[in-house]
């Protein structure tokens, strides 16, 4: 590593610069939840297709309504159904709510409005729109302004009209509007397939029993964390591939090998410092990735490694998160799910201002990033003002990096400046939320 360590800005835009966007894919509906657009989605018709009643009620000419005066009852039209008659002056029909309205009626008054008397069938002997007429209706209140309760049509979105810009992040309503018009296979970019390597000859398998472990060994709670970060980002289970590798430098080389011929993003974990059995490094120089950096000044997490191997079967981005979970799970949010979310096409994560509600040691060389529990999340504010910042965040006391337990309550991660003095509490400083 060289003496002058990158900033974590300087750090994050050298790994953005080579986090390039993915291509794009067809997928089906069901398929689309949490993908991102890559082209528009229009409507094929407009929307909605008919003028429709808002409300279960009565379908009526509004300027013939008179209070008091009881008007026949001359059909029926429930959802789906055709009405071929005119509706004139003077007449009624009951209507369902989303029916069409029948030519004519201008509005809907709704049933708790109306009065009736005498019974209707429903329709029962007179198919969908026609029934028996025994019944009137009268509206004490009296009339209604024209369109009164009614969905007029065209009026969400005409034929052609973009209802869904590329760039769209697939959430349920998004996937509503999509088979509203009919899109049931959507074009999006396309997910990265990731490898996840972690290392250690003392790491084992998390089934492992307490009785099968040796006192100095400890179970790989940073493979399952980091496929769960990648869940929560909406990269599923299929596009991750998780190994775990020995301290040994050619079954490293040989995994690193696999891991950047067959995926788009390889996140390690240990193994990348300047120790002796820290064999990573090593393994991308020999597999000729070129190193992008080495180190930056942060805590926790100053060795991470970035690196790219370009081939021409395309460019595989490596990150080489330190070996200790804190480290990993705070390098993890701050590089990787940036440079994923920008290759994914996806927002990018923001920092709020918020302030400190108890008192914080920084340091002079490094920013320090710490887990924090977000207070007063409804004042959170993005102003530049610091008069208007409301939220606050707690710093959650910590035994260092090796200290996974701390996180348990966490909502985020708040950045401390380089500076050799404790941050008071009132200062305002920046807060990112974690991944869930």
């Amino acid at each position: 590593m060289g003496k002058t360590l990158l900033s974590y800005d300087e750090a994050l835009a050298a790994v953005l610069s080579r986090a390039a966007r993915l291509g794009e894919e067809s997928v089906g509906l069901p398929e689309s939840r949490g993908r991102v657009l890559a082209s528009d989605v229009m409507t094929d018709r407009d929307q909605p297709p008919f003028d429709r009643s808002a409300m279960d009620g009565f379908a009526v000419v509004a300027d013939s309504v008179e209070a008091g005066t009881w008007y026949p009852i001359v059909g029926e039209v429930a959802a789906g159904a055709v009405e071929d008659g005119i509706l004139s002056a003077g007449q009624v029909m009951r209507i369902a709510t989303g029916a069409a309205l029948p030519r004519g009626a201008d509005a809907t008054i709704p049933i708790e409005k109306a009065e009736v008397d005498g019974e209707w069938d429903g329709g029962q002997n007179g198919g969908q729109s026609g029934g028996q007429n025994s019944g009137r209706v009268r509206f004490p209140a009296g009339g209604c302004a024209a369109w009164s309760c009614i969905h007029k049509r065209a009026s969400d979105a005409r034929a052609g009209h973009v209802v869904l810009a590329k760039g769209t992040v697939m959430g349920p309503a998004q996937v509503g509007i999509a088979a509203t018009v009919g899109a049931v296979r959507l074009t999006v970019i396309a997910r990265p397939r990731v490898a996840v390597l972690t290392t250690g000859d003392e790491v084992l398998d998390p089934a492992t029993t307490t009785g099968d472990m040796q006192v100095q060994q400890i179970r790989n709670s940073n493979g399952p964390m980091l496929c769960a970060l990648l869940g929560a980002m909406g990269i599923e289970a299929d596009a991750v591939r998780h190994v775990h590798v020995a301290d040994d430098l050619e079954a490293t080389i040989e995994a690193a090998r696999h891991a950047v011929e067959t995926s788009d993003v390889v996140l390690t974990t240990g193994g990348v410092s300047v120790g002796a059995r820290d064999y990573l490094p090593r393994a991308w120089d020999a597999l000729g990735v070129e190193k992008i950096l080495h180190g930056v000044a942060i805590q926790p997490g100053k060795p991470v490694y970035v690196g790219v191997r370009e081939a021409a079967d395309g460019r595989c981005l490596v990150l080489g998160l330190p070996g200790n979970p804190v480290s990993v799970l705070a390098t993890a949010h701050l590089f990787a799910y940036p440079a994923l979310c920008r290759m994914m096409g996806m927002p990018m994560p923001s920092w709020q201002r918020v302030r400190l509600s108890e008192s914080v040691k920084a340091k002079s060389a490094r920013e320090v990033f710490r887990a924090a529990v977000l207070c007063d999340a409804r004042n959170a504010s993005v102003d530049d003002e610091d008069d208007h910042v409301g939220a606050t965040a707690r710093v959650i006391p910590w035994q260092g990096s090796g200290d996974l337990m701390h996180t348990a309550t966490a909502t985020g991660w708040v950045r401390l400046p380089c500076e050799d003095k404790e941050i008071s509490a009132g200062e305002v400083v920046r807060y990112q939320a974690m991944l869930r």
